[in-house]
């Protein structure tokens, strides 16, 4: 009896021994288990991470856009013409390259340089904006005393500035012209019988750069030099005929001929870039490029892009001659203003989405 009782005894104790090696093993595996999933799964995420960064890359690229502003708000588009979405004030002027007091854009309508103010609103003033985008002028009213001044804005302050020349004698029949420098202002005027070009320091004093001939109009300032039409008028009828010129006028003064037309007065025309757009009065449309003159075909020049591409308005359309020669219509012409925006981020896989 004792000794069946020491056996069961002994029995009982070995299957508690064995049951417990039983359990540890069972805990180590599944340890070692949770660990591998862990494992794995840690691994895949990692590879999704990586594919979907190398996605990500790939579908965020940088490229060139349209901005269209309107009385409804402004709205950006591919070079194609194809529409990205509208924009969103403030939220949308981090997209922008350039701040929004500098980029200057061209009206559609008639091809004057435009700006934008806060909220995508066009600028509908008569003020040039300097290059710095932060200051404006225009020319006041004639004092009594016969002077015009040159009235400046720096946000909500505004100055003026007395246009006197040649030991204080005042400039008269005044014309602005533009800003030159962020801080150097244009103007024509007559001071002593012949009309001249002066450039007036926004911190005082002046610099003489030559006369101007009759006859003078359209100017432009582009990279601080200045353009304009020289034509010739015929008094007795009080009508332009040729020839006709494009002149420019560099920074000290020194005067080009760019354009020496004999047959046809020149309508318009449009700079930058190492390269020169122009029309004639019958709207034929022609590209210089250097010393080569290419004819694009019938429009009024917009704006000159880089690759010298041009867009122009023609047959109630807004198109564009690329670098190959190729022209594209972009957009129905309307009451918009046109700008250009390089380096915007957008998002490749979402046409409605902009980083």
């Amino acid at each position: 009896m004792g000794k069946e009782s020491a056996e069961v005894q002994g029995r009982a104790r070995l299957y508690r021994i064995l049951k417990s090696a039983v359990a540890v093993f069972a805990t180590f595996f599944i340890v070692i288990g949770v660990a591998a999933v862990a494992f794995l799964a840690a691994d895949n995420l990692k590879t999704k991470q990586n594919i979907n960064t190398e996605e990500t890359e790939a579908e965020v690229q940088k490229i060139s856009v349209f901005l269209l502003a309107g009385d409804h708000g402004a709205s950006i588009y591919k070079m194609d013409g194809s529409y990205i979405r509208d924009l969103h004030w403030p939220d949308d002027t981090n997209i922008l390259s350039t701040p929004l007091s500098q980029l200057k854009g061209v009206r559609v309508d008639n091809g004057k340089s435009a700006w934008l103010n806060s909220g995508f609103v066009r600028a509908t003033s008569t003020m040039f904006r300097s290059p710095d985008g932060r200051r404006e002028a225009f020319i006041g009213e004639q004092r009594k005393d016969g002077s015009i001044p040159l009235m400046l804005k720096y946000g909500n302050e505004q100055d003026s500035r007395i246009l006197r020349v040649d030991n204080g004698r005042l400039l008269k029949d005044v014309m602005p012209v533009g800003f030159l420098t962020s801080q150097s202002f244009a103007v024509i005027g007559n001071a002593s019988g012949t009309k001249s070009l002066y450039e007036f320091m926004l911190g005082g004093g002046y610099n003489y750069l030559t006369n101007i001939s009759e006859g003078a109009v359209n100017f432009s300032v582009v990279d601080g030099e200045i353009y304009y039409i020289q034509t010739e008028l015929n008094n007795e009828i009080m009508k332009r005929e040729p020839p006709e010129k494009i002149v420019k006028i560099d920074e000290r003064g020194v005067k080009n001929d760019l354009i020496d037309d004999s047959d046809y007065v020149i309508l318009s025309y449009v700079c930058g870039r190492g390269a020169l757009a122009y029309a004639l009065v019958d709207r034929t449309l022609f590209l210089k490029i250097e010393d080569q003159i290419i004819k694009i075909g019938f429009g009024l020049p917009l704006m000159i892009l880089p690759d010298r591409e041009v867009v122009f308005s023609s047959d109630k359309k807004i198109k564009l001659r690329d670098k190959e020669g190729l022209i594209h219509e972009l957009f129905d012409e309307g009451d918009f203003w046109l700008f250009y925006l390089e380096n915007v981020e957008v998002d490749g896989n979402h046409a409605d989405s902009i980083k």
